[in-house]
């Protein structure tokens, strides 16, 4: 499957860039106010970079994705320490509005992905749940296997009404006039990444409950939990 032709690669770009950037700048911030308190923040720092560094050279060459034999470098990952590891990352932006990460797991799962392009997809997911997320709330993240198939649902409640048919669609967030800002292209990216992958993405909203869900078809239990 090819990734959607409508995504522009220079707005992909920079909207790839502004989670990362903005963790990076809220660790200096910390840094300045109190760099003994908040010196772990170096090491976060650090693995932003790295994680920017691995998104230049992938974002440049995403026109080339539709060879994706030659592009993604597919892999047997742990999935559950990819998502620890992208959980890691939100951490500070989470405190900042109390927000609980819960990651409910029963068994370590791995997944035949290409890890960057699916970090990239739990980074959208979880900036937008902590973003459009009720203060002082847990987001709940599940992970389970049936048959040959990984499954990963993440939840949170929120004031933010969207349409369950049009969220995926490219500068869908326009439709939302003052609910949101942004460029409408992260769940967009999402559901061509997954799509590459052979995977699948929905969303149902109940009320303030809302829960998007994918799959990935390639996965196989791992041997124990990290």
């Amino acid at each position: 499957m090819k990734l959607d032709t409508q995504l522009d690669t220079l707005s992909l770009f920079s909207h790839e860039l502004k989670t990362p950037l903005s963790v990076l700048q809220l660790g200096l911030n910390l840094l300045e106010k109190n760099f003994e308190k908040n010196k772990d923040m170096i090491l976060l720092m650090k693995a932003e970079l790295k994680f920017l560094n691995n998104l230049i050279h992938n974002i440049l060459d995403l026109r080339l994705i539709e060879n994706k034999e030659k592009l993604l470098n597919y892999k047997w990952y742990n999935f559950n320490l990819i998502l620890k590891e992208v959980c890691s990352s939100f951490n500070a932006s989470a405190q900042q509005k109390n927000i609980c990460l819960d990651i409910q797991e029963t068994q370590s799962i791995e997944v035949f992905v290409d890890e960057i392009w699916i970090a990239c997809v739990l980074r959208n997911l979880l900036s937008n749940a902590i973003r459009f997320s009720f203060d002082k709330k847990t987001i709940q993240i599940k992970i389970k296997m049936k048959k040959d198939k990984l499954f990963c649902s993440i939840t949170n409640k929120t004031s933010l009404k969207i349409d369950c048919e049009k969220v995926f669609d490219v500068f869908y967030t326009k439709s939302l006039k003052q609910q949101t800002k942004g460029t409408g292209l992260g769940l967009n990216l999402v559901k061509s990444i997954l799509q590459v992958h052979g995977g699948e993405i929905g969303v149902k909203a109940i009320k303030e409950k809302v829960t998007f869900f994918f799959s990935l078809t390639k996965a196989r239990l791992a041997k124990k939990i990290a």
